[in-house]
């Protein structure tokens, strides 16, 4: 950078600070706008689910920031957008490893609340098991290892401590009383059965 006749060295990492900024002051924006006007609250899920598989943004980690903390906000709301992600989990297979690491734990919340949106990603991750690239077969042992780690089995709770509010990855949410122990085991059992299944693979998906 020239200054008054002289050059002067800036650091790529300052140069970069201003970026930075403006894209944490948009997230908070658009954060913003999401809990306070309704009607557009799809619209913007959309738009920012949109960047992150299409990868039309580099990087892409401020908006899956952006992802994580409309999900923390209303989980239980976005229940009515579940199509958006569902339809957002088709395209896994094709998203680097941590894009998809990062974005499964963004919408671990909605997996608490929405039967139909967890069948959804199940059935998306045992598809990319069997793919032909390796990459897709990795990313869905991390998905189902992810889901082990954060799904929580509620052991011998009764059906009223497990309708209370419960701590999810850092965010309290609401589990209604149908998700009972015994729905909570089934589900880590079928993961545990998918994930006997990459026994069978290469090194390479063995070791995640």
């Amino acid at each position: 950078k020239v200054l008054d006749g002289k050059t002067i060295e800036t650091s790529p990492s300052l140069s970069r600070m201003p970026n930075q900024h403006a894209c944490k002051l948009g997230a908070n924006i658009l954060l913003e706008t999401f809990k306070i006007h309704e009607m557009i609250r799809q619209e913007i899920l959309e738009q920012v689910l949109n960047r992150v598989v299409t990868r039309a943004s580099s990087p892409i980690s401020h908006f899956l920031d952006l992802l994580s903390n409309i999900v923390m906000y209303a989980p239980l709301v976005l229940q009515n957008c579940s199509s958006k992600v569902t339809e957002a989990f088709d395209y896994l297979s094709f998203l680097p490893l941590q894009t998809v690491q990062r974005l499964l734990k963004a919408v671990q919340p909605l997996l608490k609340v929405s039967m139909s949106m967890r069948d959804s990603l199940i059935l998306v991750l045992r598809k990319a098991m069997f793919a032909n690239q390796l990459d897709a077969r990795k990313s869905a042992v991390a998905g189902f290892l992810l889901l082990l780690k954060n799904f929580k089995v509620l052991g011998s709770l009764s059906s009223s401590q497990c309708s209370q509010s419960v701590s999810f990855s850092q965010v309290h949410v609401d589990v209604h009383s149908h998700y009972n122990s015994v729905a909570n085991e089934t589900f880590c059992l079928e993961i545990m059965d998918s994930l006997r299944r990459c026994l069978s693979q290469q090194a390479d998906v063995r070791l995640m």
